[in-house]
């Protein structure tokens, strides 16, 4: 079951979800969506068909912060040192 429908945060699918469903990989599904010639005909529409049925829309600005390696996260590490 989907995250949407536990949580029903959202209507919108997630690329897991229409991977679950498509039977395929997530990288699959990604490649079936961007139009890759490595998805064959028959899996790319098995993906979009699936990912139309989830209402699954591509988040333009987190795809573009992530294709320039921006990811807007800062990860704060603190360590201890236990030898004093």
């Amino acid at each position: 079951m989907s995250h949407e429908k536990l949580t029903g945060v959202a209507e919108q699918g997630h690329v897991l979800d229409i991977a679950y469903q498509a039977g395929v990989s997530q990288p699959t599904v990604s490649r079936a969506l961007r139009g890759s010639p490595q998805v064959s005909e028959e899996t790319r529409k098995r993906v979009l068909a699936v990912a139309q049925q989830l209402n699954y829309k591509v988040d333009k600005k987190r795809v573009g912060n992530l294709r320039f390696q921006h990811s807007n996260t800062l990860a704060l590490l603190i360590f201890e040192d236990r030898r004093g």
